[in-house]
């Protein structure tokens, strides 16, 4: 008798604690909307009408409201249709963890860019046309190998970022020293940026180019009362210095 008693404690001690967070669905929320963090826009093929970039996607509800920190599983993301990975599903404890998902998408460099959040009750759509990629395309070379002394021209995508308060940054980095910076602010006339190759170390680089920060809301928000966006108008390119 002794023994089954404490193979019965044993067995009970095993067992997983029952998950007593309140679940709820996107229809559950009050006031749902999303915010949107735009970053880490890279040049991931030869086409100049596409980009890469980071996005990150928080749900947003009134949890005074709900009086809850709401668990939403499953719960979806995408941008131009491809799904993003769930970092979390939220906590369902105060402080509330607001449902977030993150990933790399493919986006085109004009036009607007879709992203849609939700689950099987309720999809919120936001229209953003902020988020379309910044980009840089080569005019004065034919290929991204520079020696010092070139004058390099390239145009950018959006000019308006040109004419922002904060000045344009192109920042040139040594892949095999990553903490050899050299940063350049460049000429510029309507979409074209000049600039001149430095003496630098030969060898494989990164170009980052810096438009700077936006912040705003979705030209279209639907099926929720808020699609908010921030982007980074950064753009990194591979390059070879000879």
């Amino acid at each position: 008798m002794k023994t089954l008693v404490v193979l019965a404690l044993v067995a009970c001690a095993d067992r997983e604690p029952e998950d007593t967070t309140p679940k709820f669905t996107m229809a559950d929320l009050p006031h749902a909307g999303f915010r949107v963090f735009a970053t880490d826009i890279v040049d991931g093929d030869t086409d100049d009408a596409t980009t890469f970039a980071r996005f990150t996607v928080r749900v947003e509800y009134d949890a005074t409201a709900l009086n809850a920190c709401a668990v939403i599983d499953p719960v979806f993301a995408t941008v131009e249709g491809n799904l993003l990975d769930v970092v979390t599903n939220g906590n369902g404890k105060n402080p509330c963890a607001t449902p977030e998902l993150e990933g790399f998408s493919k986006i085109p460099t004009s036009g607007d860019i879709t992203i849609v959040v939700g689950d099987s009750t309720r999809a919120i759509t936001g229209h953003f046309a902020a988020l379309a990629g910044h980009v840089a395309t080569l005019r004065s070379h034919t290929t991204w190998k520079f020696k010092a002394g070139d004058r390099v021209v390239v145009g950018w995508s959006h000019p308006a970022d040109l004419d922002a308060p904060q000045p344009f940054e192109i920042a040139i980095e040594n892949i095999a020293q990553p903490n050899k910076v050299t940063r350049l602010i460049p000429e510029h006339t309507g979409d074209e940026l000049r600039f001149t190759i430095p003496a630098l170390e030969p060898g494989e680089a990164r170009m980052h180019f810096d438009g700077g920060m936006q912040s705003g809301t979705a030209e279209l928000c639907s099926g929720g009362e808020s699609c908010w966006f921030s982007s980074h108008h950064a753009y990194t390119r591979a390059a070879t210095i000879e």
